[in-house]
């Protein structure tokens, strides 16, 4: 998903793009295989069948990180990890997966399997891109009294403000590149929330929210006050785990209801002035687009957003 605004905001007077800069997830794997090779076979049979456009890689490789033993890479970027009869693997979609698999116009399949397949959620990054001039530090430094920023991080590349400590289960980040770097020009907001920290539910909300709203309800974890930030809600990230039905339903949604109604309007049975438009303004996940359909999903899907901030190609993670 790239949520991006089409003029400046009148608040801060900065264009931002809003993406999704990481996502993991578990899934069941099956266990009782008569070896090694076996089970690794087992698994990339699964997460193949399931999320088809990670593009998981052939072969195998040993990477230890407890409790898993060994990875296989994806070719969209990130990994799949696992170990012999473990019950389940975890896929790790990086920043530069997220964004390739947005450009693909995939990265919703990815959620909404993600959604419906797996045990948890077990990370979620949202990330924020302002074109300004303004210093991370003067940035993190205006949020909530409740969180301290951390460590102050300059590099012969950048520098980057860390908020909240690093295996905290809601954390962030601010960060900006010197130039030459292609990225000098942007200001990196990042919000990290882990299975406990509500991963789960930031993922369900990203799939029925604006990016704007999902925005703000990550940010108002953070308490984040400069003037730049110009997302506002009274509402915050819970800590819920949608049950089975309502993920099924949300998949429903994006997979068949929308697309037939894309259809219907393509082909003129529907126009812009029919009253759906309107009611379905009103309710979510659908949002009200009258330049383009009248009918914008949250990510994007069939519908390029309007464009005023061009992300170069993720660097890190």
């Amino acid at each position: 998903m790239v949520s991006k605004n089409d003029e400046k905001d009148q608040q801060s007077g900065a264009p931002y793009a809003i993406t999704c800069d990481w996502l993991s997830f578990s899934v069941a794997t099956p266990v009782g295989a008569i070896d090694e090779y076996n089970h690794a076979l087992e698994v990339h049979t699964k997460i193949r069948k399931l999320f088809p456009q990670l593009q998981v890689g052939d072969t195998a490789r040993k990477f230890s990180r407890r409790p898993y033993t060994d990875a296989y890479d994806l070719a969209v970027g990130g990994l799949a990890l696992f170990a012999f009869n473990q019950p389940h693997a975890t896929v790790e979609i990086t920043g530069r997966g997220c964004q390739e698999l947005t450009r693909r116009e995939e990265f919703i399949d990815i959620a909404l399997a993600a959604i419906a397949e797996a045990i948890n959620i077990t990370r979620f990054d949202l990330a924020v891109d302002f074109e300004t001039d303004v210093k991370p530090l003067d940035f993190a430094e205006q949020k909530s009294a409740r969180w301290k920023a951390g460590n102050i991080d300059f590099s012969e590349t950048g520098e980057t403000v860390y908020v909240g400590a690093k295996k905290s289960d809601r954390r962030a980040k601010v960060y900006r590149y010197y130039p030459p770097h292609e990225r000098a020009h942007l200001l990196r907001v990042e919000m990290t929330f882990s299975k406990k920290g509500g991963a789960y539910s930031a993922l369900d909300d990203f799939l029925l929210l604006p990016g704007e709203e999902m925005a703000a309800r990550m940010g108002n974890t953070f308490g984040w006050s400069h003037s730049l930030w110009c997302f506002d809600s009274d509402q915050k990230i819970k800590n819920y785990r949608p049950e089975r039905g309502h993920a099924n339903t949300v998949r429903w949604v994006h997979l068949a209801v929308i697309p037939a109604l894309e259809r219907l309007y393509g082909i003129g049975v529907l126009d812009d002035n029919h009253p759906i438009w309107s009611e379905m303004a009103e309710h979510l996940p659908l949002d009200h687009a009258p330049n383009s359909t009248p009918l914008r999903l949250q990510g994007g899907r069939n519908i390029e957003p309007p464009t005023q901030l061009t992300l170069p190609n993720t660097d890190g993670d």
